[in-house]
């Protein structure tokens, strides 16, 4: 009987790990098409990928004006490709994260940033991404990804950035 039941949990360990790995196997599989497909259908865009996790970077100043939270008019086609890519990947949840440079108060900043986070994820929703996969967030000047002391820079850091993780449940 103590064979029998070491045999049990031996196959029950190994169908366990076999299926853990499948579902690995898929879920890169699955994040990998949908990096695949952003690439190629958002040429402006910068996409990359690290692990499961894809962040799309559109070039700055093409969302907002600047000291705007406003999406520019001409920016909307792009939301609606980027939209409609999204909802064809549907087992994702998108994180959209608004940014700015430093000048100006923080206060200030967290407000825009945040202002223009929740706008990205409203152009998405209007596009009929669901909203319950959508969650923005405002870092005002934090996290930068160019030094605040040139023009060109703070251009760089006024931007919002769309990060597409695979959804779990």
């Amino acid at each position: 009987m103590k064979r029998q039941i070491n045999l049990i949990v031996v196959l029950l360990s190994s169908l366990l790990m076999f299926s853990c790995a499948a579902g690995k196997k898929n879920k890169s599989a699955y994040m990998q098409q949908t990096f695949e497909t952003l690439k190629r259908d958002l040429p402006d865009a910068t996409v990359t990928i690290l692990d499961d996790t894809i962040k799309v970077l559109f070039p700055e100043n093409v969302m907002f004006a600047s000291n705007s939270a406003e999406i520019n008019e001409t920016f909307m086609p792009k939301m609606k490709t980027f939209a409609g890519i999204l909802k064809r990947f549907n087992k994702t949840s998108i994180l959209v994260n608004g940014y700015t440079d430093n000048t100006g108060s923080h206060e200030i900043n967290a407000k825009l940033s945040n202002e223009r986070a929740m706008n990205a994820r409203n152009a998405l929703i209007e596009y009929k991404v669901k909203p319950g996969r959508l969650y923005a967030w405002g870092h005002g000047p934090n996290n930068p990804i160019a030094t605040n002391n040139t023009a060109e820079g703070k251009q760089k850091n006024r931007r919002v950035e769309f990060l597409v993780l695979y959804d779990v449940d």
